[in-house]
């Protein structure tokens, strides 16, 4: 059990830094190139509702996790290569980003799977363990693609390259963990948790995901960030999840409807920063915040539904079908919303709507939409 644990965060490290090195720059790359309303609603919410909503239709695969996370993972590689070739098309570039997050999801369902059989016993401290060794490898790839990007976005093609590669490499990890070749049971018949949760979550959450787009469009056209500021911003989320991590899990274990409570007063701050900063320093310091947001999203609502479930399958699937529904209602309703009162507003010169004019990009970019509330598994975050 020891080995297979160490193979885990191993495994989580490496997963995890490869899907955040291109995962942090997406939304901002679409609205750079101009991808507008229900495109680019879908991929600022892509992260967390394909990849959840994938998830759910994981559960009905009969096959070992360790089977269905290499399918998986060679699915998104090979999207990511995809994507590296034609990503200059704003419609290849939103169809095969959804495919890939799609093929995020189902792999990160195999991996819930191996969570829930390392994790029982002390549930959140544990989940906080694993999750420790993914948020560092997202910070640590967050920064290095970020300074290799510089001002120059469409480098992001190598970064998909090089994350095609290192999701490939990263499977061969888990061989050899304990239930990895196990044949899980398929979703029963059994209770799934309180149905009251999952739609109070879930009305939560299409409310919230609804300012997922407009964050990438400020980003671009009101803040003009540039890649130090968001690597700034992406390193003081991952610093805060890093230290944080540990402790939410030990908290998640003695009070998780407390921890759970939380999570609503924290996410709204995200938006009222947006909403009411006159520069970017506000967001330096409501970033901080992510930290504690993305530690109790990576951890307590999977812990409370697996505590309370007698079908522990069902339930995670369930989990990860109202989040995907949810969020991407949320964010075309707000992505929809905000291309109709832009059009009440003065026409845009010609050659603002697009930051990224053909193969040429101007030298002052903003490279990344902020993951302010993404975790690895089930991204909560604008992706």
């Amino acid at each position: 059990m020891r080995k297979s644990a160490i193979r885990l965060r191993l495994y989580g490290l490496l997963f995890n830094m490869a899907n955040a090195s291109y995962t942090s720059y997406a939304s901002y790359v679409a609205a750079a190139m101009g991808v507008q309303g229900p495109l680019l609603g879908i991929v600022s919410s892509a992260g967390t509702s394909l990849t959840s909503i994938a998830a759910y239709l994981g559960g009905r695969i009969r096959a070992p996790p360790l089977t269905i996370i290499r399918i998986a993972n060679a699915a998104l590689a090979i999207s990511l290569i995809a994507m590296a070739l034609l990503m200059e098309h704003p419609g290849a570039y939103t169809a095969l980003y959804s495919l890939s997050m799609a093929a995020l999801g189902i792999s990160s369902y195999g991996l819930m799977l191996l969570f829930e059989r390392h994790t029982r016993g002390a549930r959140g401290s544990k989940l906080a363990d694993f999750s420790f060794y993914g948020a560092l490898g997202s910070l640590v790839a967050t920064l290095i693609a970020g300074l290799y990007m510089g001002s120059d976005p469409l480098l992001i093609k190598m970064v998909f390259l090089a994350a095609a590669a290192s999701i490939l490499a990263s499977s061969l990890l888990l061989r050899g963990v304990e239930g990895a070749e196990t044949v899980e049971a398929g979703p029963g018949r059994g209770d799934i948790g309180p149905l009251r949760f999952y739609i109070y979550f879930g009305l939560f959450m299409v409310v919230f995901s609804s300012a997922w787009p407009i964050f990438s469009a400020m980003q671009v056209y009101v803040y003009h960030m540039t890649p130090l500021q968001v690597a700034v911003l992406n390193i003081i989320a991952g610093a805060s999840t890093l230290a944080l991590q540990r402790g939410v899990g030990r908290l998640a274990d003695k009070n998780l409807k407390a921890l759970m409570a939380a999570e609503g007063p924290i996410l709204s701050s995200f938006t009222l920063a947006y909403a009411l900063s006159p520069n970017i320093y506000p967001l330096y310091a409501v970033n901080v915040l992510a930290g504690l947001s993305n530690s109790i999203y990576n951890v307590a609502y999977l812990a409370y539904v697996a505590d309370r479930a007698e079908d522990k399958r069902k339930a995670i699937a369930v989990l990860n079908l109202v989040i995907g529904v949810s969020t991407l209602v949320g964010s075309e309703l707000g992505s929809v919303a905000y291309q109709a009162w832009a059009r009440r507003g003065r026409p845009r010169r010609r050659g603002e709507k697009a930051i990224i004019n053909h193969k040429r990009a101007p030298r002052s970019l903003s490279v990344a939409l902020p993951k302010a509330l993404t975790a690895h598994g089930l991204h909560l975050t604008h992706s």
